[in-house]
């Protein structure tokens, strides 16, 4: 006897079968990491509904046990149309967030792990500057940062919301970005005499043949054994030299192209400035002091913030993360990570270190082998977030972590013609190439 097809069933086969090819593999291949390379207009939305009516069709999961994350409210709730027209009512419970809201959901559902069992309320921009000011009030005088304006207020106060926003969409805590700036301050130290009286004179051949020398030198460095406790602060210094290393790399490639000393330049003006005795220093140094001062201010920040019984929105997953990692709140980690069963990530492209340390915190002890049930989605030339903190090359440092994920490529677009594609192409390297000069330009002034 023919079992009769489900109108839910029927809905399914309708769509899937208009798939090519490789979003067919996207949507079939549920367990393992994936990994799908898809730019707009490759059906990502339709992909991640119906990858997850597969895994509802192939598995006994339930439809609570698969977590959907998306970058906006309404690409969740377009998601979640999707799902409901094609499974019909369990779509609704299937757990589709942005980041920010799953961490509300997390701590609302389980508010004994967080603030000490207390109720904390949401800050507004206000609350947070006040908070600021009254700091920056109480700051000494011979404390960089306490400089003041008659008419605009504190120099550094906007720079300094700027600074602990970034830190927390980063997710480092006030302990975790003292040791950074320690780490770094050291690692700097040992290797600025490398470079010294390098650029004192006119950037020549000579100087091509020195910053050859000092790339081999560099590259044998062995950091591992020297900072093996720093624990996750490990991951940041660690970039901190192979953003030397790999952007000296690149200029040195240039040159050699090139037969011209342009991109030493522009390589000694991204990492180097003059001190007062008109010598190059590395600008991460001539400015340590006041990025520990910057430091100071977060943790008092965060102090007052508990003290009057306030989060700000940052907060929300910083706090989650907290938990998480807290070894006493182990029963909370292992809850969610039972939950969530299989995750889905859109525009992973944009996600920043908060968002990452939450991923790996849900996926941490899912399947054998480090190999959980991940499917992440997103395009590695676009990172429209870059003002929200999002990290460089996520897609490739993910591949990385995941040596056993499978990469699966959308290539068709279906909303755009190839001269439309190519016109977008030329946008995007632009704009990379602006974005790099400003952050050129931006290292070069000082605080």
């Amino acid at each position: 006897m023919i079992k009769q097809m489900t109108k839910q069933e029927e809905k399914f086969l309708e769509l899937y079968n208009k798939l090519n090819p490789n979003q067919k593999k996207s949507v079939d291949t549920i367990e393992g990491v994936v990994i799908v390379n898809a730019g707009p207009g490759t059906g990502k939305t339709q992909l991640l509904s119906l990858r997850v009516a597969n895994i509802l069709r192939q598995t006994d999961t339930n439809p609570y046990n698969i977590l959907c994350l998306s970058y906006s409210d309404a690409a969740a709730r377009n998601m979640r149309e999707r799902l409901v027209g094609m499974i019909g009512f369990e779509g609704n419970k299937v757990g589709i967030y942005t980041f920010h809201s799953l961490g509300v959901e997390i701590i609302n559902q389980n508010p004994e792990y967080f603030f000490g069992g207390s109720v904390f309320i949401p800050i507004d921009s206000v609350g947070q500057r006040q908070i600021l000011n009254k700091i920056f009030d109480k700051l000494p005088n011979n404390n960089s940062l306490n400089s003041y304006h008659p008419s605009m207020g504190y120099t550094y106060l906007k720079t300094c919301e700027k600074y602990i926003g970034n830190l927390k969409q980063n997710g480092l805590s006030v302990n975790e970005i003292k040791q950074i700036l320690s780490l770094n301050k050291e690692y700097l130290d040992s290797v600025e005499k490398l470079f010294e009286n390098v650029f004192d004179t006119r950037i020549s051949g000579v100087t091509t043949l020195e910053l050859i020398k000092i790339f081999g030198e560099l590259s044998a460095l062995n950091l591992v054994n020297q900072y093996v406790k720093a624990g996750q602060s490990i991951f940041w210094h660690y970039n901190l030299h192979n953003q030397i290393l790999e952007s000296l790399k690149d200029c040195l490639e240039e040159v050699q192209v090139s037969l011209k000393t342009n991109a030493i330049t522009k390589w000694r003006d991204k990492f180097f400035a003059k001190n007062k005795a008109g010598q190059y220093k590395f600008i991460d140094l001539l400015n340590y002091e006041k990025h520990l001062a910057f430091s100071n201010i977060y943790q008092d920040y965060q102090n007052e913030l508990k003290h009057k019984g306030y989060y700000d929105y940052n907060d929300m997953l910083m706090e989650v993360i907290n938990a998480l990692e807290n070894c006493d709140f182990s029963e909370l980690k292992f809850n969610l990570q039972e939950r969530y069963q299989y995750i889905l990530v859109d525009e992973f492209q944009d996600s920043n270190g908060v968002q990452i340390r939450l991923i790996e915190n849900l996926l941490s002890t899912f399947g054998a082998d480090d190999n959980p049930n991940i499917l992440i989605v997103g395009d590695p030339k676009q990172a429209i977030y870059k003002f929200q903190g999002a990290l460089g090359g996520n897609i490739g440092e993910f591949a990385s972590r995941y040596s056993n994920s499978k990469l699966i490529n959308l290539d068709i677009n279906y909303r755009s013609n190839q001269e439309i594609l190519d016109l977008a192409q030329k946008i995007i390297d632009l704009s990379v190439e602006i974005d790099s000069e400003f952050r050129m330009q931006l290292k070069a002034v000082k605080l």
